[in-house]
């Protein structure tokens, strides 16, 4: 009989992963809450999601079985760029999520997902808000 996570086809394949950590900022942790569940139900891994300054000030111990995403809309978040420099060295799998392909996130993360929301003009981060929660379907 298989099991759960072997008869479900759409799960997210994390290879090595044992938890989620899902850290961002602002508008990008938001979306980050908003899809915890569909993560956890996909990829059936226990999702954290971490605001990042919290997550840098408390020195979250990361574990190289760790699976972390970084969320940010240009990818220059300076708080969420930190937390992937914390996290990378200590072994973890980095990916990084957002809306500009080569920014730093996207350098220096192991793999990434470009959302493709387009141009984003304003302070509000409504188009790349509605597409990460899209790209985590």
């Amino acid at each position: 009989m298989k099991s759960k996570r072997e008869s479900n086809p759409t799960r997210l394949s994390t290879l090595r992963g044992r938890r989620l950590i899902v850290v961002a900022c602002g508008t990008s942790f938001h979306s980050a809450i908003a899809c915890r569940q569909i993560l956890e139900e996909l990829s059936e891994l226990p999702v954290v999601v971490e605001l990042a300054s919290d997550f840098l000030d408390r020195e979250t111990p990361i574990f190289r079985d760790d699976v972390c995403l970084f969320v940010s809309q240009s990818g220059e978040t300076a708080d969420t760029l930190m937390a992937l420099r914390y996290c990378k060295p200590r072994g973890a799998l980095t990916i990084g999520v957002t809306n500009t392909v080569g920014s730093s996130i996207c350098r220096e993360s192991h793999c990434g997902i470009h959302i493709n929301a387009g141009p984003e003009i304003g302070v509000a981060s409504t188009k790349a808000y509605t597409s990460q929660i899209i790209s985590r379907r």
